[in-house]
């Protein structure tokens, strides 16, 4: 789940990202990962197990 506040700039880059277990209750998020670099999460074989990072 990508979790949006706002409207961001067209000229902003997601540069960070954190995966937080699910479903989100705002007082009680849990994080599984992250911050990381937003490239991480875009590789499949990240989630797969295979990636490259």
């Amino acid at each position: 789940m990508l979790r949006l506040v706002g409207t961001l700039p067209e000229s902003a880059r997601i540069t960070a990202a954190e995966l937080l277990a699910g479903p989100l209750n705002p007082s009680d998020e849990r994080r599984l990962a992250g911050p990381l670099p937003a490239a991480t999460f875009l590789d499949p074989g990240a989630w797969e197990g295979t990636g490259g990072g």
